[in-house]
């Protein structure tokens, strides 16, 4: 063998010896990283779930928990689809740790539809239709509703029905009330809200129910009904506001 073919030969082990070293670092780092797991999560946003609850939903597996499978998978959008949350904005902090700011659904409101729960929003579009139950959220019962499609308008039967659910719905989101010297969000008292065909209203909160009556005067009624709720604390009954006369200088109403 000439000095020529020596070279060569040297040049090929060398360069089999940098391959198999190459390999062997890239094995090292796939399995390094492979091995890495995001053991620590902040949430932030997040109202109808607890953090244990979206972290087992997030993370189903123990790949989930890859940092960057999950990255990939946020990224290509095929994160689990999550009742009421419209997404998720997520941060590595490191290579075992991430913020993850949930944005939630605007929902005021749902209805019971063949088993499942429809939600809907300020405007009055279905957001959602789960079997998942959100507590503070007002379940509006007596209605009629066919057929509904998230992203379209809730199919309530009867004119001028779902404007008087949304004007309820948003005005009990909207407000809070001195209850047992707290102050306390309307929706978080809200058992109910029933509505009859002919568009009369009946607001359960437990012990205590507000009769509205029709859609007339009802955000007179609204307002007057969040100034008697304090004195009603502790008590059982229904207070009567259907005969709201906006006229009377000194109205008088039935609680029993």
């Amino acid at each position: 063998m000439n000095q020529s073919e020596k070279w060569k030969e040297q040049r090929r082990k060398r360069r089999r010896r940098f391959r198999l070293r190459l390999a062997a670092v890239l094995l090292a780092i796939a399995a390094f990283c492979a091995s890495l797991r995001i053991r620590s999560v902040t949430l932030e946003g997040n109202v109808h779930y607890t953090a244990s609850e979206l972290e087992n939903l997030l993370f189903a597996s123990s790949i989930d928990r890859n940092p960057f499978v999950f990255v990939i998978k946020n990224w290509t959008h095929r994160l689990p689809d999550i009742p009421f949350v419209d997404r998720l904005t997520v941060t590595l902090t490191g290579l075992q740790s991430a913020d993850i700011i949930v944005y939630e659904k605007d929902m005021i409101g749902y209805v019971s539809v063949s088993g499942k729960n429809c939600y809907f929003d300020r405007d009055g579009m279905v957001v959602e239709i789960t079997k998942k139950a959100a507590e503070d959220i007002p379940k509006i019962t007596g209605i009629t509703v066919k057929d509904p499609q998230v992203g379209e308008k809730l199919p309530v039967s009867g004119k001028g029905i779902l404007n008087v659910i949304l004007n309820v719905s948003q005005y009990l989101t909207d407000t809070t009330v001195d209850w047992d010297d707290k102050e306390t969000r309307l929706v978080d008292m809200t058992e109910s809200v029933h509505v009859g065909e002919d568009g009369d209203v009946l607001v359960s909160f437990g012990d205590v129910s507000v009769y509205l009556g029709t859609s007339d005067n009802m955000e007179e009624k609204l307002l007057t009904m969040t100034d008697i709720l304090p004195e009603l604390y502790g008590r059982t009954g229904t207070l009567y506001l259907d005969t709201y006369d906006p006229h009377s200088t000194n109205p008088a109403y039935v609680f029993k």
